[in-house]
């Protein structure tokens, strides 16, 4: 189903908290941008939507809801990228950090900078992708340990200094092709 087709629900409707859990449940969470704004900030049809589609936290109304560790651990655990959507306390809790990174090592870059000092959680990132490792704070991608761990899992890596400071070498973007038909294709 269409949920743009409930903007032109009748407004009785709506006052129904029932009916918005029942559009939530048959659009599968993508009725939740035409929530009225009573509820969503309402925790039971607002949780109904995050289980739904994790990235119907950013429909919340208000601030409360985003400061809710069980709704937005559902959210994450629906979604990952719903992290991005939490509070700024939610977002630096460490446990609910190492959800979203266990879902996908992609979470790390919504996560705040002390995060990315957090040997256990880039760890975790790295176990999943190499290119962890760019998103790790400085004295982290020295950690001959954790640069080890972005190699197994194929991200290379070059060696800087005398001190062994490492930098990553993501190969998309460090070799660029010439345009198609130019000379330098030529052999």
């Amino acid at each position: 189903q269409d949920p743009r087709a409930l903007q032109y629900a009748r407004e009785s409707l709506w006052e129904d908290p029932a009916f918005a859990v029942l559009c939530l449940r048959v659009s599968g969470g993508r009725a939740a941008p035409f929530l009225p704004a009573a509820h969503r900030q309402d925790r039971a049809v607002m949780m109904e939507a995050v289980a739904l589609d994790g990235l119907a936290l950013n429909r919340v109304y208000g601030t409360e809801l985003r400061a809710d560790a069980e709704l937005v651990r559902v959210a994450v655990r629906q979604n990952w990228a719903a992290l991005q959507f939490a509070s700024e306390a939610l977002r630096q809790d460490r446990e609910l950090a190492l959800e979203a990174v266990r879902i996908s090592w992609e979470a790390v870059a919504l996560l705040p900078a002390e995060l990315h000092s957090d040997r256990g959680v880039m760890l975790e990132a790295l176990r999943q992708s190499g290119e962890a490792l760019r998103y790790a704070a400085e004295e982290l991608r020295a950690d001959p340990a954790l640069v080890r761990e972005a190699e197994e899992r194929g991200w290379a890596v070059a060696a800087t200094g005398e001190e062994g400071n490492y930098h990553s070498l993501n190969f998309a973007e460090e070799v660029r092709l010439p345009p198609m038909g130019s000379s330098s294709w030529a052999a």
